[in-house]
């Protein structure tokens, strides 16, 4: 009898997160390490502690890939599995999911536990029901949780050998027998399509014009990692497009292939609560109270008065923000009525686009949708102009994360 065939995916990465590297795609084995600091990235408050203990973290995250993992990275919040999920859903090749490391103040332990046990409650502000069933289906979870990922990097080892062979290999790890091998590609997931993108540049300016937002996402990043230059500061290593983006999005409203879950509640915690947080700001804040009137709804009181181009938020404030490291990256917002359609258009003077792109353009898609609706009109084209889109680099261009 022939021996049969395992079924791999030729595949890339959708969009590269920063605190991963990433290595052969074709293995079936991802690493996860909880990480209890403060990355460099974040720029404030970031001791050298923090920077010792990110190198020596990214070192090992080097070390598994080494070894034969497909990807390897970093998370420290709860809300990093969403960003965990897009990098496992991109590849269907990836079957087993390592998760180690002590936890510190966040939950992040109740987040893994939850989907190997089947509780989507515990998940439920992070992964909507789609992708906690598709997590489900296609990854393994071995909970190594509460471990020293660096007192036993021999049982990684172990581990990341064992899964890609292709028969049934037993492995021991901290007192636990696993049993593992590479099953082959997950065959229930859907094909990302070809990217519905066009991306050109006009003048002094690039444009990417999407379908919708998560192909905005994907042209976005792409046009960043083809045009974009690397540069040096006080947040780390970053590529960054060195040209004005201009990002239009024509049905902003199709959030198929989003993690709805996670992005409303990133809307609800960012866009709608009024109290500051530590950063000095927050967008719901400065839009709501923070110029003693509520933006959003003089905005629309204008629109209803026949005022179509007059619908302005600000989301800067001078007398603070000319003084301040710390300062939003939301600028302003502007809508305006055009015959039967709502349209929207946000000015970022810096952007992540990697990890804030998609959670940015659906909070904007939620407040077009809430203003059309309070209009009795349709929501239309999404539009951002960009100063500085970015992603965050893991000191070498290839290394990039979760």
């Amino acid at each position: 009898m022939p021996h049969e065939v395992m079924r791999k995916i030729k595949t890339s990465w959708s969009v590269k997160f920063p605190h991963v590297v990433y290595g052969n795609p074709f293995s079936p084995i991802a690493v996860c390490l909880i990480y209890g600091y403060r990355y460099p990235d974040r720029g404030m408050d970031v001791t050298e502690k923090d920077l010792r203990e990110y190198e020596r973290h990214m070192n090992l995250c080097r070390e598994l890939v080494g070894w034969g993992a497909a990807v390897a990275g970093l998370q420290n919040t709860e809300f990093g599995i969403s960003f965990v999920a897009e990098t496992l859903f991109s590849n269907p090749n990836i079957r087993w999911l390592v998760v180690v490391g002590k936890v510190g103040g966040h939950r992040i332990d109740v987040v893994y536990r939850s989907i190997k046990l089947g509780h989507y409650e515990g998940v439920r502000n992070y992964l909507d029901r789609d992708s906690f069933d598709r997590f489900r289906r296609q990854i393994t979870i071995i909970d190594l949780i509460g471990e020293d990922p660096f007192r036993i990097r021999e049982e990684l080892k172990g581990i990341i050998e064992a899964a890609y062979q292709e028969e049934p290999t037993r492995v021991k790890a901290c007192d636990k027998e696993y049993v593992l091998w590479d099953p082959g590609a997950y065959e229930g997931a859907e094909e990302e399509h070809e990217l519905k993108a066009d991306i050109l540049f006009l003048g002094g300016s690039l444009v990417v014009k999407a379908e919708d937002i998560r192909h905005a996402w994907r042209g976005v990043n792409r046009a960043v990692e083809e045009y974009g230059r690397v540069i040096r500061d006080h947040r780390g290593e970053r590529l960054v497009l060195s040209v004005p983006l201009l990002l239009i999005v024509e049905r902003p409203l199709d959030w198929k292939g989003l993690n709805v879950a996670s992005m409303e509640s990133y809307f609800v915690e960012s866009f709608m609560r009024s109290e500051l947080m530590e950063e000095g700001y927050t967008y719901g804040n400065r839009i709501s109270a923070w110029f003693g009137v509520n933006q959003l709804e003089k905005a629309v009181e204008k629109l209803k008065r026949g005022r179509l181009t007059q619908a302005h938020i600000s989301l800067y404030d001078p007398r603070r923000d000319s003084l301040e490291d710390e300062i939003p990256c939301l600028t302003e917002i502007h809508i305006k009525v055009s015959g039967r359609e709502v349209l929207l258009r946000a000015t970022m003077r810096s952007w992540d686009v990697a990890r804030a792109l998609p959670y940015n353009l659906y909070a904007l898609s939620r407040i077009l949708k809430e203003v059309s609706g309070k209009l009795g009109r349709r929501p239309g084209h999404l539009v951002v102009l960009a100063d500085e889109p970015h992603v965050y680099l893991s000191h070498e261009r290839s290394k990039t994360a979760i």
